[in-house]
């Protein structure tokens, strides 16, 4: 299987980032800012340090490392087609993780 996102590991926790993701479901770079906002930071079901953990700025950006869990569920919110394979491949690695 291709990897369509890279996934991390750090203290036994796989994540992704959320800049990352962002670009691979294809929404324009200029709105980055407000949907990190709304999706991250204002998401009353994301939990800060479980579902997502805000990275020191590189530069200008914002980042966020992201559960694994917790970027599937922005992929299937997306509603795009890349952000269902995202999805897909996301339930798919972790299948393999615990085979």
């Amino acid at each position: 299987m291709n990897e369509l996102i890279t996934i991390t590991e750090s203290n036994g926790k796989r994540a992704v980032s959320a800049k990352e993701l962002y670009e691979k479901l294809g929404f324009a770079p200029q709105h980055w800012a407000n949907w990190y906002k709304k999706n991250i930071i204002n998401n009353t079901f994301a939990v800060e340090n479980e579902d997502f953990i805000q990275l020191p700025l590189s530069g200008r950006t914002q980042d966020f490392a992201l559960s694994i869990d917790f970027a599937k569920r922005l992929s299937m919110m997306a509603r795009t087609e890349t952000g269902e394979q995202i999805r897909n491949y996301f339930i798919e690695i972790e299948k393999r993780a615990t085979k």
